[in-house]
């Protein structure tokens, strides 16, 4: 499929969030968050690329989109965009906790959700709250001028991997977010 493929740990934070996700979805049922959390994410990779625009950095023709493609045959939920996409770096950070204090935070809330109700999606979970519709999440992207790489990681693991993506469909500049969502989560392939 693709070549150069690096498995990474997890930050011990990340682990400790993925492995509290299902608790958290099962206390409070708000599983449609993850949708406004990765299109959210796909409008600031847009914003990125406005921002580049104004200051003439690049030649950035055309026009920008967030596309939502759901595909009934294989489960999955497939958010695309054409902003600014991340090198392979970047990909490494999505094992990382974001900000500092947000583990805090997190370690707070989910503690005990069903004392804070809606408290746990103030933290901004952001990318993992793809996890609380998926066993299994596959982000291609490609930054202008950059080669092109697939991250993949199933909910529960304490790894994910990072692969150099040689022979996938080429995005140009973007990124390609996959949700091969959970067997009681087909659902929302109707929307």
């Amino acid at each position: 499929m693709a070549t150069e493929t690096d498995t990474i740990p997890f930050h011990p934070g990340i682990h400790q969030l993925l492995s509290a996700i299902n608790r958290i979805t099962e206390t409070n049922g708000e599983k449609q968050v993850f949708l406004r959390d990765l299109i959210s994410n796909a409008s600031d990779a847009l914003d990125q690329i406005r921002s580049e625009r104004l200051k003439g950095k690049r030649n950035l023709d055309g026009e920008l989109f967030i596309r939502i493609v759901p595909n009934k045959a294989s489960n999955t939920l497939t958010i695309i965009d054409n902003g600014v996409g991340m090198t392979k770096s970047k990909l490494v950070k999505l094992g990382t906790i974001p900000r500092p204090g947000t583990r805090t935070l997190w370690s707070y809330t989910l503690a005990d959700s069903s004392k804070h109700p809606f408290l746990w999606w103030m933290t901004r979970l952001g990318f993992y709250t793809a996890y609380f519709v998926a066993k299994k999440v596959v982000v291609t992207t490609n930054r202008k001028s950059c080669e092109q790489y697939m991250w993949e990681a199933r909910a529960g693991c304490r790894s994910f991997s990072i692969t150099r993506d040689t022979i996938g469909e080429n995005l140009g500049r973007g990124t390609k977010a996959i949700m091969y969502l959970k067997d009681d989560q087909a659902v929302l392939i109707i929307f």
